[in-house]
Parts: C-alpha cells; sequence; structure tokens
C-alpha cells in the first residue's frame, strides 16, 4: 500500500511540476512540448525499468522461497532418524526415573504416615 501511494505521490508531483514549468517557463510552446515529450518518454522507461526490477526481485524470492522448503524437508527427512535415535535411548532412563519417582512417593507417603501416627 506504500509504494502505491509512493507512486501516486510521484506522479502527482511530476504532473503539478510540469504544469508549473509550463505555465512559467519563457521558452516557446512547440520547446516545451518537445521538453514534456521527451520527459515522458524518460518517465515511461523509468516506469518500466521498476516494473522489470520489482518482477526480478519477486522472481528471486520465489526460487528462494523454494528452495528454502525443499532444504527444511532434507534437514527434517535427515534429523528424523537421530531424533528417534535420541528418544529410543531415553527410553530406559525414563522407565528408571519413574522407578525411582515412585519410590520417592512411596517413601514420601510413609514419611507423611509415621508423622502423623506419631
Amino acid at each position: 500500500m506504500k509504494i502505491r501511494s509512493l507512486i501516486t505521490g510521484v506522479l502527482v508531483g511530476g504532473l503539478i511540476g510540469s504544469a508549473t514549468v509550463l505555465f512559467t517557463t519563457p521558452t516557446s510552446g512547440r520547446e516545451v512540448r518537445t521538453s514534456l515529450k521527451n520527459g515522458t518518454k524518460e518517465w515511461g522507461s523509468l516506469v518500466k525499468d521498476v516494473q522489470n526490477k520489482a518482477s526480478n526481485v519477486k522472481t528471486d524470492v520465489l526460487k528462494l522461497v523454494s528452495e528454502g522448503k525443499k532444504a527444511a524437508g532434507i534437514v527434517q527427512n535427515q534429523m528424523k532418524p537421530s531424533i528417534q535415535q535420541w528418544k529410543n535411548s531415553l527410553d530406559p532412563q525414563m522407565e528408571e526415573f519413574r522407578k525411582e519417582m515412585e519410590e520417592i512417593q512411596k517413601q514420601f507417603q510413609h514419611l507423611e504416615q509415621s508423622i502423623y501416627q506419631k
């Protein structure tokens, strides 16, 4: 939206500037018209150049996004076995940890019971 406002501002400013030059210039009408035609051609050329460059940038960004998705997929596929292996290596440790926690809970309950009995 900002680029559209900028382009609109540039075009309106160019028209106002052209009108100002047209009414305040001491040169003949023919010279002014020739100058305006040349200026219009230059502006048209600049606008086309900007459009082409914007199109090239868009194409490059789309290529980068596509390549990024491919690279992310490759990394994900390469990481899956490592992550699974890591999970598998943790399973026995998690089971041991779970048993230790159950033992701690039993001891804690036993301690509570002994405190309340006294």
